[in-house]
Parts: C-alpha cells; structure tokens; sequence
C-alpha cells in the first residue's frame, strides 16, 4: 500500500489488547506544539460540512438504539421516531475544498466531511462508533441511488470479499470489496479497502450522506475475510497516529490528522486508556464519576465510549435525573419515551462533568437542548437521554461539541480537553 507524502489520518491498530484500569486510571499532558503546525493545518485539517437532513428528537434516540442492535426499554421511542418528520437541510458547500464552511442546520445535525472515492466526490460521515468504510456505488439499483454520488468500481475488486452491516431496527447495508484511492483534504491513501454497497434499505437511501467511513477498530468491522479499517490502514503513515475532533455547536466543526492542534483546546490533555469490554470496537473507556455545576464528583464506575456517529449523550440513569432535576418543568414524555422540559427554562440545565482519565471534563448546560418538539407547544426535547437497554454510556456529539478529543491509536488511549471557545 502506498501513500503520498501529505498523508495525515489517525488513531485505530489492532484492538486485541484490552487494558485493565481503574475508573480513574490516566494520564495527563500538555502537548508540544509541532514547529510546522501553519503546514500541517494548511494540508491535514479539515471542517467538516453539515450535510443531512434535520433529525428529530426521537429519530436520534431510536437510531442509537438500532446502531448497538438494542430494543428501547420504551417500545414509544421507535413509534415516535417513525410520526415525526424531517425538513431539508442539505449543504451546498463543494466536495472538493480542503477546508469548507458551512453552517449545520437546526439540532446541529451530523456533520459530515467531503471525500474523494476513487473518481468519485462523496459526502461521508466520519463515524468513531463504527469500523466499516463503505459507499453507495453504481452496484446499486437506480431506486435505491437515490440522489446519491456514486462509486464507479474504478479500482481492483477483492475475490470472494463480503461485508454485511445490521441494525437494530432492521435495515441494513451489504455489498463487495474494492481497493482502489482515497483522499480526505491532504489525507491520499492507494490500495485502500473500500466496502462497495449492492444492496441496502431504504434507511439509507433517504439520508444524505453517501456513506460511512468508520473509524472504530478492527474487531468492529464486518468484512469477510476481514478488512483491514481506513483507521488502521493509514495509521502507520502519519506523523504522529491520532485523528482529533472539534465538533462545535451551531458552527462547521475541525478534525485534524495526524496532529494535536494547540489553537483548538485549552489546558490539558488527560487521557484514558481504552479497553475492549464491549468486544465492538469501540473507542471504550472507562469514566469514573460524573458532577453538576460546581458541585462535588458524585463516584459512579461508568462503562464509556465517544462516538462522533451518535446526536445524543446517552448517560445512567442516576446522571439523567440528576441532570434535570433542577427543572420543574422535566418530565419523562410517554409519547416521545424520553425527556422533556420547557425551553424557557434552559438557563435552569446544570453544567455536566465527566471525570476520564483523571481530569474533569465539562459540557455546558445549555448544550442539553436536542430541539424543540411538536407538542406540547414551547417545550423542548433534552438532549441527555437514558442509556436503559444500552447498558453504557454513549458521549455522543451533545457532549462531544464541548470538549477537543483525540483519538490515539499509536497509544490506545482517548484524550480530553475543554474544546477553545466554548461559552459556559
């Protein structure tokens, strides 16, 4: 495999090593800042583009739920997801720019980045919850393109290669294997594996990214024989194996290869190392309590990971009404099977800290707003949500928005630092 000298991308090897930790286990640092940091942000950092529709409240909670093939504890959640609607809120950025603006849509739908599959120009998500890199391709019937950019099959097809996505909700994607290039801002991979889809449900037709590039571990991806993950493939060629993440909230978001950009975070980093406890690839760790505005950590050993792919922070049960108790107008919603407040009330949402590797790590009260609701009118669907029938907590973009994330592949281990610029 070869790749050009710009080559940039971060964070996946193996995942066979689990690492045995204390909640609290971790290290903390400040690092250096590199001498050629003008180049590396003028070649390997990217913002990503809002490209997708508006995802309702309890479209987002049920998509969770169907990503970690989990039933709702609450059957309504599904039943809500499936009456709400959705609004276009497509992006009409280029695909092609290294560093694109765009501004994400009402709930700060997923953010996605523009990406270059073999001849193809794509809009794909950059998924840490997942390990599969595939694509919408000309294997597909015209129905089921929809207004998709497609794969041409331009590359050297895999023999006898496989893979084959489930989810909870029973959709589903499957298809071949290509190698062939890919590139992402200064990121240019050859003789990468590419999932090509020949069949997929209508879930993905009707969303407007052409595809997932997961960025999980290895044990997390379907291929058979198994693939080797856009993570793990290009990890050893980048000067240093991290990717890192700055989603933002209400603003275009940066991802950075192969690089720790000191402009995007303030103070420390503090890292936990990751463990294999799930067996899903994950980027899993363990977090070891968790605080409300300034008061005391409250201990509670919490099974994690950080995942770019999920709207929603999905957290215990004990951090979800102890979040909203400071509201009197929270309740638990029978017909959306989740939270509910009145949006009038925001300014009541304590700030949440989670304690990782160490450090405490904290999303502003106000980033607890998903969105309003349909009815009843003026109220506004959390954005904390449980994690009951999960079974661990999911630090998905609500809390994510908040915080700078790296994560370090070379180490096995995620850092954490209070993201610049966030407005408490």
């Amino acid at each position: 495999m070869h790749f050009s000298t710009v080559s940039v991308l971060a964070t996946l090897l193996s995942l066979a090593t689990a690492y045995p930790q204390s909640p609290d286990q971790g290290t903390t640092e400040i690092p250096p800042i590199p001498p050629n940091v003008n180049q590396l942000r003028a070649n390997n950092r990217i913002q990503q583009v809002a490209a997708g529709t508006q995802v309702s409240g309890p479209e987002a909670y049920a998509s969770a739920f169907a990503k970690y093939k989990k039933t709702p504890v609450a059957a309504n959640i599904n039943v809500a997801a499936k009456k709400t609607t959705t609004a276009s809120a497509y992006a009409t950025a280029t695909k092609q720019s290294t560093s694109v603006q765009a501004t994400p849509g009402p709930n700060d739908i997923s953010y996605s980045v523009n990406m270059t599959v073999g001849k193809a120009k794509m809009i794909l998500n950059l998924d840490t919850g997942s390990s599969d890199f595939w694509v919408f391709s000309s294997k597909l019937t015209q129905a089921e393109r929809g207004n998709h950019s497609i794969y041409k099959l331009g590359g050297k097809k895999v023999p006898g290669a496989t893979w084959d996505i489930s989810y909870g909700d029973e959709s589903y994607a499957e298809g071949q294997v290509y190698m062939d290039k890919a590139q992402i801002g200064g990121v240019v991979a050859q003789n990468i594996s590419i999932e090509v889809a020949t069949d997929l449900s209508p879930r993905f037709t009707t969303a407007t990214q052409d595809g997932i590039v997961g960025l999980g571990f290895p044990d997390g991806n379907t291929c058979f024989p198994r693939c080797t993950p856009f993570f793990a493939a290009i990890a050893p060629n980048l000067t240093s194996p991290v990717i890192t993440f700055a989603l933002r909230k209400a603003a275009p978001g940066d991802v950075t290869f192969g690089y720790i950009d000191p402009g995007l975070f303030t103070g420390a980093v503090t890292y936990a190392p990751t463990n294999d406890n799930l067996g899903g690839g994950y980027w899993e760790f363990n977090s070891g309590g968790y605080s409300l505005n300034n008061d005391s950590k409250i201990n509670l050993k919490m099974d994690s990971i950080a995942d770019t792919g999920t709207s929603l922070l999905l957290a215990d049960d004990a951090v979800v009404s102890a979040f909203y108790a400071p509201l009197p107008s929270a309740y638990y919603d029978s017909t959306y099977g989740a939270m509910c407040f009145a949006c009038n009330e925001t300014d009541l949402l304590p700030d949440l800290s989670y304690y990782i590797g160490g450090g405490k790590h904290t999303m502003p009260g106000s980033y607890g707003v998903y969105g309003q609701v349909s009815t009843p009118a003026g109220y506004c669907y959390g954005g904390v949500q449980s994690n009951s029938g999960i079974g661990f907590t999911i630090l998905g973009d609500v809390f994510l928005k908040s915080q700078y994330v790296i994560f370090d592949y070379g180490k096995k281990r995620i850092g954490f630092a209070q993201q610049a610029g966030v407005v408490f």
